[in-house]
């Protein structure tokens, strides 16, 4: 149950991640989106491939705990069972977050796109099992958004660092600054 256990935890982490955070793999933490995160990832060594097999890892092996434990007798496993199903769904609108996050980068958010559109797959066929219970009762409810708007880059506000219009002499001509 120890390995049940490690998995329901990190798919509640995955669950819980907002907008403009970003995963730190490593010390399972997330950062928000900023110079210090880039920097403390590149330090760390962190990257966004690690990011994305620490989510599929997770939640493939989410949804094997999920298979083998549907027809137990034991009551005390179908409720962990529902509580991992709930979990995962709770994922969805998780990973639309960390798309939102990495817009910038088309081919990566389309990784964690496709991963969202498996999980629906997944949670389709599985809400159809004939189980004893009914897993994802909310099922209609969830479903996968359609690309986000991409988010302002860091280096995209502007900076003070001068005029931006001709500064204008007393006369109304421009200066030569």
């Amino acid at each position: 149950m120890d390995g049940v256990t490690d998995i329901m935890t990190k798919v509640k982490f995955i669950a819980s991640v907002q907008r403009d955070e970003k995963i730190n793999v490593k010390q399972m933490t997330v950062q928000l989106n900023s110079m210090w995160a880039v920097l403390s990832r590149l330090w760390h060594q962190e990257n966004r491939a690690h990011t994305l097999s620490f989510l599929t890892t997770t939640i493939q092996r989410g949804f094997e705990i999920l298979q083998n434990c549907m027809d137990s007798q034991k009551r005390s496993e179908r409720v962990v069972c529902q509580h991992l199903a709930n979990d995962l769904q709770a994922c969805v609108p998780a990973l639309h977050n960390l798309r939102y996050t990495y817009a910038h980068d088309r081919i990566f958010a389309c990784s964690i796109h496709t991963l969202q559109e498996m999980m629906v797959a997944r949670m389709t066929e599985l809400a159809a099992h004939p189980s004893k219970f009914g897993l994802f009762p909310d099922l209609k409810s969830v479903h996968v958004e359609p690309s986000p708007p991409e988010p302002p880059h860091l280096d995209s506000t502007p900076t003070s660092w001068g005029p931006t219009e001709p500064v204008l002499e007393r006369s109304g001509a421009p200066s030569k600054n």
